[in-house]
């Protein structure tokens, strides 16, 4: 029996006479996908291969901090860390990196612990166990001159009851994943639940609080600017799978003598790297006087990517200006950007949030996406459904970092942890 590229057979053969066929073959490549979870290849394995191929030898990836374990995937029944393609196999195959801990990583098990990494801003830590900040002082984790680099697994732990001096990490250059924090109070002339930069990654937290910069405004950023965000100020790297909720604010001074701005938002003021897989359920709101006032869904500031995020809270924005200084006073309200549009994929803002704007001073407005869609609370489930990665188990998360949501069809997806 005879079948074309496409699998379809030949039934029958009406020929009236004796006749001589030849097949032709074609030869098809297969796809090889590597999921190397954080890891890097200093040799790079090859994307597709045939039948007639000779073995394969698969190279093996390096991380900082972790031992390679081995591949996990297509025809695998446990980590393998001699991988070959032999000669002859077949199909499309995807195979993932498994990582375990090294020696290098320290235990965090209680608040000095946690506290202890500001001596050592290059480590490497994981969480053991839930640690409960109450009424323990905690300073930010590195400053504007020193970056933290190393890594924190929060194991899947959570720290709760933190007080925060406007940051848990000024500048992120190095990871934090699978940890949530909750019950944050976030207090400072600018202030996030998590960083001030993000040049590095941020993937599968959980972040629950209040970020509060109401205040006197004694010292702001250098821009005579306050700050406040769900995630980052500034984000200039990854963040992924990052669930936010609780309230984020900011209000006056209510005194002529200071002239400043106020800009809050959920993910971040300026994105500049990609955010994705991401949603907020807290509660924006902002109010000024004397200076400009802006209320923002996702961020201020776009030069990024932003994919398949959606907001839940709502967005409230007031405030009023000083006849005596109007070039300095208004009040705006962006629902998704202010800047920069393109760059968001799949976005939603749910249709049933309150996004109002009250506003008496010189100038104000209320300015709706170009690009966005506001959609009910069922459209949003849907899409999550289809775009947040489902999980099914360990293994899957291995070859598909992005499989770690869990839905019920009726609620916002949840971390599988």
């Amino acid at each position: 029996q005879l079948t074309d590229s496409y699998g379809n057979s030949l039934s029958s053969w009406n020929i009236a006479e004796d006749v001589e066929v030849f097949a032709k073959w074609r030869l098809i490549e297969f796809d090889l996908e590597f999921t190397l979870n954080n890891g890097t290849l200093t040799t790079e394995n090859p994307s597709t291969y045939t039948i007639e191929d000779l073995d394969i030898k698969i190279n093996n990836p390096v991380r900082d901090g972790y031992i390679f374990e081995g591949w996990v995937g297509t025809g695998l029944s446990e980590p393998t860390k001699d991988l070959t393609i032999f000669a002859g196999s077949y199909g499309d195959k995807i195979f993932g990196a498994c990582w375990v801990r090294s020696d290098e990583f320290i235990a965090i098990s209680n608040p000095n612990d946690l506290k202890n990494i500001s001596n050592n801003l290059n480590g490497y830590y994981y969480l053991t166990q839930n640690i409960d900040m109450t009424d323990i002082e905690f300073s930010t984790i590195g400053d504007e001159e020193n970056s933290f680099t190393g890594i924190i697994d929060g194991n899947n732990f959570t720290i709760s009851n933190l007080t925060l001096e406007k940051y848990f990490i000024y500048t992120l250059e190095g990871e934090i994943f699978n940890l949530e924090i909750k019950n944050i109070n976030v207090t400072g002339d600018s202030g996030t639940m998590l960083v001030h930069t993000n040049n590095g990654i941020i993937r599968n937290c959980k972040l629950n609080g209040i970020v509060d910069v109401t205040g006197d405004y004694k010292s702001v950023e250098e821009d005579n600017t306050a700050y406040a965000s769900g995630i980052a100020i500034i984000n200039n790297g990854l963040i992924e799978n990052v669930i936010i909720s609780g309230e984020i604010k900011a209000q006056g001074p209510n005194n002529s003598s200071r002239i400043l701005d106020r800009i809050v938002s959920n993910f971040a003021y300026k994105n500049t790297g990609t955010i994705r897989y991401c949603y907020s359920e807290a509660d924006v709101s902002v109010e000024g006087t004397y200076g400009m006032t802006y209320g923002v869904g996702f961020v201020y500031k776009n030069d990024g990517e932003i994919q398949n995020t959606f907001i839940c809270g709502n967005l409230n924005v007031s405030g009023w200006g000083s006849g005596k200084v109007p070039q300095r006073c208004g009040v705006y309200l962006y629902e998704f950007t202010r800047y920069q549009q393109t760059g968001m994929e799949n976005c939603y803002i749910l249709e049933s949030s309150e996004i109002t704007l009250y506003e008496s001073g010189q100038i104000g407005g209320y300015y709706p996406t170009l690009s966005i869609t506001k959609v009910e609370d069922s459209k949003i489930i849907d899409n999550s459904l289809i775009n947040f990665g489902k999980y099914i188990d360990e293994t899957d998360v291995i070859l598909y970092p992005n499989n770690v949501w869990i839905f019920d069809g009726i609620t916002y997806p949840k971390l599988y942890w």
